[in-house]
């Protein structure tokens, strides 16, 4: 047997792939024609490309890396899930989880909520038509800085606004244990005025939700507060105010008053 057709029977193997990331998919030709339209002038070749992606070190490959996703516009992703058919196609996989880092693509103006909606259409496609199964994996980007992270998270359990008897989120733990072994817990706070069984029938339904499409298991602890006190909200805005005075970072949680 040669080693080209030990290839060939390799690459037909069933096989699952569980950290890829969408960018890391793209192909040489999407690559070229994102560099020619962002830069017409200068006329990239297949060359060139494959020169880029000659990476000398970590440094070189996550400058590529950006560079690609700052190209992006919204009718983009469209070449993305071309590619990612393609390469699951190419290679044998029948289940993949996928990255998808939303940082850059917010911050060049993009919903988010439009571009999971263009993601999850095309992978429900690859599904309908080669039997692939593809999950996302959402990339807070802790790179970013903690704020970023944050809010990252929040674009994901919040998606679509479906829980607004939540009004934030504080003192939040992830732990590893492993490939798809996540536990999260944190702090949900709540209208202390609300039906307390809508409440807590709310949380169930979040816990099931980050379950079902992080894969990661949560307990949430419920934290109600006074929301309509014109004189404790009045404390809280003076009290945020000062901490924000000493550090832009910091920020306070669990507010409460004896009046």
């Amino acid at each position: 047997m040669t080693k080209e057709n030990f290839y060939d029977i390799l690459k037909k193997i069933p096989k699952a792939e569980l950290h890829l990331h969408v960018e890391g998919m793209v192909s040489h030709d999407t690559v070229l024609f994102l560099y020619n339209r962002t830069c017409p002038e200068k006329k990239y070749t297949k060359k060139d490309i494959e020169e880029l992606f000659k990476f000398r070190d970590f440094s070189d490959f996550i400058s590529a890396f950006i560079s690609i996703q700052q190209m992006f516009t919204i009718d983009d992703f469209s070449l993305l899930l071309r590619d990612m058919e393609k390469y699951f196609l190419r290679n044998g996989i029948v289940y993949s989880e996928v990255f998808i880092a939303p940082t850059s693509f917010i911050r060049a103006g993009m919903d988010f909520s439009k571009i999971m909606d263009i993601m999850v259409a095309g992978v429900r496609e690859i599904k309908k038509n080669h039997g692939i199964e593809i999950k996302y994996l959402i990339d807070v980007s802790r790179g970013f800085g903690l704020e970023n992270a944050l809010n990252n998270l929040n674009l994901t359990i919040e998606l679509n606004k479906k829980y607004p008897e939540i009004i934030g989120i504080h003192d939040m733990m992830v732990h590893n244990y492993g490939p798809e072994h996540y536990i999260a817990s944190f702090h949900a706070e709540v209208d202390g005025e609300s039906d307390i069984y809508k409440l807590h029938d709310s949380i169930d339904n979040v816990e099931r939700e980050i379950s079902e499409t992080l894969g990661i298991l949560c307990t949430i602890h419920m934290d109600p507060i006074i929301t309509n006190n014109e004189i404790i909200n009045e404390l809280k805005s003076v009290v945020t105010k000062i901490v924000k005075e000493i550090d832009e970072a910091m920020s306070i949680h669990d507010f409460r008053a004896v009046i």
